[in-house]
This record gives C-alpha cells, sequence and structure tokens, in this order.
C-alpha cells in the first residue's frame, strides 16, 4: 500500500509540506466552489461528491452535500445556492433581452438579480459582528 510508506504525513497529519489539514480542507473547499461557479462542475455532481466526502471523516464539506438520488436535479442546484448565499432577490428584477434557440426575434425576458452592493452589505453586516477589521 503506497500510504503506509509515508507514514502519517501522507494521511495529512505532519506538516513537513507545509500545509495544515485544516488549510488543506479551506483550500479544496474554495477550489470546488470556485469551480461550480465558473461551470465546471455541475450541482449533481458536487453535492453527492462532499456529501461522500462528509461521510468519510472531511468535515468541512458536510453543508456542501446532500444525499445522493434526489428526485430532481433541481434540489441539488437549490441547496447550493441555499449554502452559497446566491438566491436572487425578488425586488430586483429587470427586462433582459433575449433570444431563445427556436425563436425568430429577440423577447424581453424578466430576469431576478442580486446588486453587488446588496451581496456586499450582506457579507459584512449579516453575521451581526462587527465589520470594521473586514473594511480595512
Amino acid at each position: 500500500m503506497r500510504l503506509a510508506r509515508f507514514g502519517n504525513n501522507a494521511l495529512g497529519h505532519g506538516r513537513e509540506d507545509g500545509i495544515q489539514r485544516a488549510e488543506a480542507l479551506a483550500k479544496a473547499r474554495q477550489m470546488l466552489i470556485v469551480r461550480f461557479a465558473e461551470g465546471g462542475i455541475p450541482a449533481e455532481w458536487l453535492c453527492p461528491l462532499c456529501w461522500y466526502l462528509a461521510k468519510a471523516g472531511l468535515d468541512g464539506l458536510a453543508d456542501l452535500g446532500v444525499r445522493p438520488n434526489q428526485g430532481s436535479s433541481g434540489n441539488y442546484r437549490a441547496h447550493l445556492d441555499r449554502v452559497l448565499g446566491l438566491n436572487a432577490t425578488e425586488d430586483y428584477i429587470f427586462g433582459m433581452p433575449m433570444q431563445g434557440k427556436y425563436e425568430r426575434f429577440r423577447t424581453i425576458q424578466p430576469m431576478n438579480t442580486n446588486p453587488p452592493h446588496e451581496s456586499i452589505f450582506r457579507e459584512l453586516f449579516g453575521s451581526g459582528e462587527d465589520a470594521f477589521p473586514k473594511v480595512q
């Protein structure tokens, strides 16, 4: 077995490679979220993966996980939107010019949006803690 050859460091218990287990887990979580946001990982793949990893003992991914074999693939996306705070508010709706694949002409479709200033405000003041150290 290849892992046994390297001892505890292969399992992430040491600091020989310069990174602690918690740091590595936070970096892996960030990489998964960024890849999901870029469209590289579908929610139907990310949620069950995080669920299995959480069951394997990587507790930093438990909130992203959803039990596999959900009835609808929309359940995974809705869960990630809720956990990551990606839900657009209903208050900000504007008309977006679009052209469907089978339409001849462009039409105006309503689109929900989450303005950047609302997201920043929620990030800074939503937790109830003092936001001044974050702003500096």
